[in-house]
């Protein structure tokens, strides 16, 4: 596959990330834009797909203590779906916090997706439960990423 993940590092490319999101999840999803904009940007290690020389997906890590992130905001477009993306967008992602020296990393993923995370050896989180925003089912999963 010809795509590559890097660091946002400029304004330019968390505006990216940012139109991205808003077409997945505001457009695609018809998640309020309240619910993607929530003022944790400026708090979050962003990483963005290229594929062909555009941009198509976006992920970001939060970082909850010295020990836990939290991977957020993980979108692919529709049209580059099926590829990998965001298999090694989340790997990419994992390795950032391990080299940030994170142990957990958390996530609540749509419920659907649970098989995808489960590949990735995340383990849902049952006392948490299921949530809602909108009519999307959410879950909670989590994973030790280091020893």
């Amino acid at each position: 596959m010809n795509f590559t993940i890097h660091p946002v590092q400029t304004a330019a490319e968390l505006a990216a990330a940012i139109r991205i999101r808003h077409e997945v999840f505001v457009i695609g999803q018809n998640i309020p834009a309240s619910e993607n904009e929530d003022g944790n940007d400026p708090d979050c290690f962003h990483v963005l797909a290229k594929f062909n020389g555009k941009n198509v997906a976006t992920g970001r890590l939060f970082f909850v203590d010295e020990t836990t992130g939290t991977l957020s905001r993980i979108a692919v477009l529709e049209s580059n779906r099926g590829l990998g993306i965001g298999k090694a967008m989340v790997k990419a992602l994992e390795v950032i916090a391990v080299e940030q020296g994170l142990q957990y990393l958390s996530l609540t993923p749509h419920d659907y997706l649970y098989d995808f995370y489960v590949d990735l050896g995340y383990q849902l989180v049952a006392e948490k439960g299921v949530h809602f925003v909108e009519d999307h089912r959410l879950i909670t999963m989590r994973k030790r990423i280091s020893f």
